[in-house]
């Protein structure tokens, strides 16, 4: 609908009404402007930034009382929208607060995503309406009628010392690594990638070498949907510590998880058993020059404005802090940076490599 003129909006907007048209997908600005009482179906394809949006957003359906169905698809990188929101809102001083309130309404919303009992009594907590809350479970939502997951409890020791290794993987990497490359860390992967950032001098580098890899990663979801861990970036999501992880870090707080999928979380850590660095100059992490770093902003800038588009869909800060880590001197080694494909380095290669050699 986003894309259409305004004339063909109107048209597409008058056949939804009187239902000659049966299946609109629009933003959710456009759904909440709809006063139609036969929906029978929303669905959300990404997550909303709160409780209180999902919920408006989701009330369309069923307007006439007759059973209609909300469907939520999920995944972790859906965070990273939101996320760069919650960034942009941060980028002056009156938005800082704004920006940490995004920031609780969208774990919020995280929560809801992934609470084991029923959803429509999560929804009347979280609006504290205590009368229907008596009511019950509504026997109609997912977790009503399949129930997937044991509710939320203090876990065991094992389990604790599983979770605090994750955690110091995650903070040890500050922000550089997405999922699978956080997984593949803690199974020992012997991936180039890998080696050339320096990520088999991590301590807990193949702790979990005897684990199979869906077990390891169910341990870190659990982790982002609890809230200890969150995703940021949009293009190439990385993983990051929350104040809540950091927390458990530091002897704070306890760890209180929830099973993910039918998956056990994986067992006792493995003593990690780590072969030397198959790369010369691996042994050291690399850390980001700063005044490269700006150079490489400019750079960045300049391209997004030639391009006429966003500029982390050009390069994620994250990506620029590696580049200025590990300073690529061909092609072939900016291929090795985590977020930097054939695509990306075929077009910006040349001016990135010409800003990392002291040009421009």
């Amino acid at each position: 609908h986003a894309g259409l003129s305004d004339e063909e909006r109107r048209l597409v907007h008058d056949s939804f009404r009187r239902g000659a048209l049966r299946i609109l997908v629009a933003t959710n600005a456009f759904g909440m402007g709809i006063d139609k009482p036969d929906v029978r179906l929303v669905v959300h394809f990404d997550v909303p930034g709160s409780l209180e949006a999902y919920y408006q957003e989701a009330g369309r359906a069923g307007r006439d009382g007759r059973r209609a169905a909300c469907v939520l698809l999920f995944h972790e990188r859906d965070v990273a929208t939101q996320d760069y929101f919650i960034e942009q809102a941060s980028k002056d001083s009156e938005g800082v607060d704004r920006a940490g309130r995004m920031r609780t309404l969208l774990q919020e919303m995280l929560g809801y995503v992934s609470t084991s009992t029923c959803r429509q009594l999560a929804i009347l907590e979280y609006f504290s309406d205590e009368a229907e809350q008596a009511l019950g479970p509504c026997g109609l939502c997912d977790r009503c009628v399949v129930p997937v997951r044991q509710p939320g409890r203090t876990v065991s020791q094992e389990t604790t010392v599983s979770a605090r290794a994750v955690l110091e993987t995650v903070s040890w990497c500050q922000g550089r690594f997405g999922l699978n490359r956080i997984v593949d860390i803690l199974r020992g992967s012997r991936s180039k990638a890998l080696l050339v950032c320096g990520a088999d001098t991590c301590p807990t580098y193949g702790i979990y070498r005897a684990q199979m890899k869906p077990s390891v990663t169910t341990l870190v979801k659990s982790l982002i949907t609890s809230g200890h861990l969150q995703v940021e970036g949009m293009e190439y999501p990385t993983l990051d510590v929350t104040r809540k992880g950091r927390e458990v870090l530091q002897g704070i707080s306890e760890m209180a998880l929830e099973q993910v999928g039918d998956q056990q979380l994986v067992g006792p850590v493995q003593t990690p058993r780590r072969p030397p660095a198959a790369l010369a100059g691996t042994s050291e992490v690399m850390w980001p020059d700063r005044q490269l770093v700006e150079r490489l902003r400019q750079l960045r800038s300049e391209l997004a404005e030639e391009e006429g588009v966003a500029p982390f869909l050009i390069f994620h800060d994250k990506t620029l802090k590696a580049i200025a880590g590990f300073k690529p001197e061909t092609t072939a080694a900016l291929l090795e940076i985590p977020g930097i494909g054939e695509m990306k380095a075929e077009r910006y290669g040349r001016r990135v490599l010409a800003v990392v050699n002291g040009g421009q």
